[in-house]
């Protein structure tokens, strides 16, 4: 089993090395990148393909962080809410005697 998992991962290594040295022209291809915001100065770039690629990727992990994190930040507020009220003494309510 062990020589199996061994050649497997030499083989996808392989496969990912030719498929990086068969596509290297298209990765180090300059593309331009432009950015349009209105009011503000617009700005053009031009970056090699898999810098762009890098960089789009980075800006959508560090979006989906921020959206994942705003619910687990909000549970975790809720959550230290519910042990300070639990930690607090129930007030005492007494009842008039007739």
């Amino acid at each position: 089993m062990k020589w199996f998992k061994l050649i497997f991962a030499l083989i996808i290594i392989a496969l990912i090395g030719l498929f990086i040295g068969q596509n290297t022209s298209t990765w180090t291809k300059l593309m331009e990148f432009r950015i349009e915001i209105p009011l503000m100065i617009k700005s053009q770039v031009k970056l090699e393909f898999y810098l762009l690629l890098l960089v789009s990727a980075a800006m959508g992990f560090f979006v989906g962080l921020v959206m994942m994190l705003k619910p687990y930040f909000k549970v975790r507020r809720n959550l230290a809410r519910e042990r300070k009220e639990n930690k607090e003494p129930a007030p005492v309510v007494r009842q008039a005697q007739a």
